[in-house]
């Protein structure tokens, strides 16, 4: 025999693909941070990692206003993962905090007194959001009365400069009206505030 060139076949292993996607999450502003931040909160798409060999993640992406971002992460290939054998790529989830729904009311209190020249005034009011409730006052030497809620958010409320009364028919003009703002006030529903009534009546 006469022995020609030998020729050796090409043996290749070609990396397998791997999307990394974290969590999606979503809910109503209740001043705590939305979070997906678990190890189940990643999912493996692609041709994923052979059987024993994986990733761990770090997920650091957090939402507590209303708006949205992106649920970021990184990630670390476990011992005997090799980075050579896989094409990663990665994707992050959004996480988004919308208006909670639950209506948030101030109410101020009624107030009357018998007539003595004096001016009167009635600085109660009662912040109601869902299940809580609260009354508060202007304290002395305050120009506000301030309720903070469960989630920490304070609600501020400011009385009118007309909310007063000295005389009978001043009874019949006003009532008891004032302003207010929330801390982080997109996060809320405002429900329809009640003024109370300032009466004065008249001496026999």
């Amino acid at each position: 025999y006469t022995k020609g060139e030998d020729t050796y076949g090409d043996l290749t292993i070609t990396p397998r693909t791997v999307t990394l996607t974290s969590a999606d999450g979503e809910k109503e502003y209740d001043g705590t941070p939305l979070t997906k931040n678990a190890q189940s909160d990643v999912t493996v798409g692609g041709d994923g990692f052979v059987a024993g060999e994986g990733a761990t993640y770090a997920i650091t992406g957090s939402q507590t206003v209303v708006g949205e971002s992106e649920n970021a992460f990184t990630y670390t290939l476990n011992e005997g993962t090799l980075a050579e054998n896989y094409d990663i790529s990665t994707q992050n989830g959004t996480l988004k905090v919308t208006q909670n729904q639950t209506e948030l009311k101030v109410e101020s209190s009624d107030g009357e007194w018998k007539y003595d020249g004096a001016e009167h005034t009635k600085y109660e009011y009662t912040v109601t959001y869902g299940d809580e409730s609260y009354t508060v006052t202007v304290a002395e030497g305050e120009t506000t009365a301030v309720a903070t809620l469960a989630n920490g958010d304070k609600v501020t409320i400011t009385p009118a400069a007309t909310a007063k009364v000295t005389n009978v028919s001043d009874s019949a003009d006003e009532k008891n009206t004032f302003t207010w703002t929330v801390e982080h006030e997109a996060g809320y529903t405002k429900g329809e505030d009640t003024y109370g009534d300032l009466t004065i009546t008249p001496r026999t």
